[in-house]
């Protein structure tokens, strides 16, 4: 028989702080999340609490990353264009970075935006 740990999904709070699959069900009934429009673009930035790796629009696929493992990366931000096609991909490890980065995403499609209707 395989031995485990309640660890091995490794899953973690808001903060970061690993938790049971149990505790992360409850929190993923409600997760923190941003959810803005930017003409036809949609931006999500999302708790997980998942360490996933990164996503890559370009190859349309998940990555390998070099992260340092102790770092799990439990927020993401996702953009999608119009044919709802993944246009921007970005991990993060706290709510903060998330906001953050959720703010740069916006501020890149706004300004992206704006010289198409110049």
């Amino acid at each position: 028989m395989i031995s485990s740990s309640k660890y091995d999904y490794a899953v973690h709070d808001l903060l970061g702080k690993p938790i049971t699959i149990a505790e992360w069900v409850k929190l993923t009934k409600n997760p923190w999340s941003k959810e803005n429009y930017v003409g036809p673009n949609r931006v999500l930035t999302i708790w997980t609490g998942v360490d996933a790796p990164d996503y890559d629009p370009n190859n349309e696929r998940m990555t390998k990353t070099s992260r340092v493992p102790e770092i799990p990366m439990i927020y993401v931000t996702y953009a999608w264009n119009a044919d709802l096609r993944i246009t921007h991909s970005k991990r993060y490890k706290s709510m903060h970075d998330a906001e953050l980065g959720h703010a740069r995403v916006l501020e890149l499609l706004s300004k992206s935006l704006a010289l198409v209707t110049v």
